[in-house]
């Protein structure tokens, strides 16, 4: 049998299915143009507002195109007065009497439950300018937030969203407020959510993150599993960067006095002690990771998400990171687990940047630390890594020595010679 015969069966099947659409689509906008006076105030029946809502957001393939607008219009055949009627649907599904109480939405967001209505709910937020949000009500602008973070699914393609960047600019406690009640839920409900709490770490949600970050630390759950460990990383980073930093010292001293928080966890909390306030913390985090694998994977874990702060670290704390970390690598990169294995490919780089670190400080503390670990035979693979780093480094202790000889006086060294004795 020839195989073109369902070659062609396929390509009948495939049109039959085409043209079985189309007609279906049709139907649809001869329903929708039948009712167009509710579509047009926002009062037709949830069901078509949802599809529109899908359609806005991209996530219906018979509306496709690059923009909110162009997907519309190929939902509607480019009938200009569906299209018109359609987006003024959008914006009238804000004062729609069935959208769910604020509370509602956030008690949902930890069971992943979605609402119909959130979709043209907030392509409705997307079509306002930013002085028709300001004039929103209270429970309005809640709710808009509520469904922008209890699904992950609604928030996709909203970053840029002109009505949410108005909010974290005018009401930033309104908006924390909101972010932490919602956060808070999904924790709840032992789940976890990386883009929300991720947020929390960028510059346009610093202001957000001054009044969310302390609360969601408070109330994080000391048993948390092993998935929200990353959402406790961007909280501590979060209030460590925005936070008033007593406070936060206050809070990591009464977290660490809770017995029952998980050996993850408290390696988490510890390692940020260390950064905040390293003369108190880095005994008790050496004391307490030891030489044990699994928390020194811990330790890398929160490591990897600190980024940049690693560079906030002093010497003491350096060098006993590249010791441990580093002498460890080589046990892990010929682990039987895959785990380990995938863990010291990632921690490396952040070993190097380190070591880096280290080269770059003038201090004589930095010199000694790495002359002892450039002899440390634990670090055998790291050799050439740190003797480069110790000879960079003594090159940018002289140069500054000599910076320091070479500078001009200014008026203290001149009011201190000035009160000389003379002899």
């Amino acid at each position: 049998m020839s195989p073109i015969v369902p070659y062609r069966s396929d390509i009948q099947e495939r049109r039959r299915l085409r043209e079985e659409r189309e007609r279906n689509h049709g139907d649809w906008i001869a329903h929708v143009r039948s009712n167009v006076a509710e579509l047009r105030s926002g009062t037709d029946r949830i069901d078509t507002l949802y599809w529109i809502g899908k359609a806005y957001f991209g996530s219906l393939v018979e509306a496709r195109g690059s923009s909110p607008e162009e997907r519309i219009r190929n939902l509607f055949r480019y009938e200009e007065s569906l299209i018109a009627a359609a987006l003024a649907g959008m914006r009238g599904t804000l004062c729609r009497n069935d959208v769910p109480e604020p509370s509602e939405i956030i008690s949902s967001a930890g069971s992943g439950q979605e609402y119909r209505v959130a979709l043209p709910f907030l392509a409705g937020m997307e079509e306002l300018e930013p002085e028709a949000v300001l004039r929103l009500s209270d429970k309005q602008v809640r709710q808009a937030l509520a469904f922008r973070y209890g699904s992950p699914a609604l928030r996709l393609g909203q970053q840029g969203s002109t009505w949410y960047r108005t909010l974290l600019d005018r009401c930033p406690e309104t908006v924390a407020d909101v972010l932490v009640r919602c956060v808070a839920s999904i924790l709840r409900s032992g789940k976890h959510d990386y883009s929300i709490v991720h947020q929390l770490l960028g510059e346009d949600h610093a202001r957000v993150a001054r009044h969310a970050a302390m609360p969601l630390l408070r109330g994080f759950p000391l048993r948390c599993t092993a998935a929200q460990l990353q959402n406790l990383d961007d909280l501590l980073h979060a209030a460590h960067r925005y936070a008033d930093r007593r406070s936060f010292l206050g809070l990591i001293a009464d977290k660490l006095s809770r017995p029952s928080m998980t050996v993850a966890q408290r390696v988490h909390w510890l390692a940020m002690g260390v950064i905040v306030l390293p003369h108190s913390y880095l005994d008790p985090l050496s004391d307490f990771v030891g030489r044990t694998e699994r928390r020194l994977s811990h330790l890398a874990e929160f490591l990897r998400s600190a980024g940049p702060t690693v560079d906030e670290l002093e010497v003491p704390a350096l060098k006993y990171y590249i010791s441990v970390l580093g002498s460890t690598l080589g046990r892990w990169f010929s682990h039987d687990s895959d785990v380990l294995a995938t863990e010291s490919a990632s921690v490396a780089p952040c070993v190097y940047r380190m070591i880096q670190r280290l080269a770059a400080l003038p201090d004589p503390e930095a010199s000694a630390a790495l002359d002892e670990l450039a002899t440390d035979e634990a670090l055998s693979s790291w050799k050439l890594n740190l003797a480069t780093a110790r000879d960079r480094q003594r090159v940018v202790r002289r140069d500054a020595l000599y910076r320091h000889s070479q500078r001009r006086p200014d008026l203290r060294d001149l009011a201190r010679w000035s009160t000389r004795e003379p002899g």
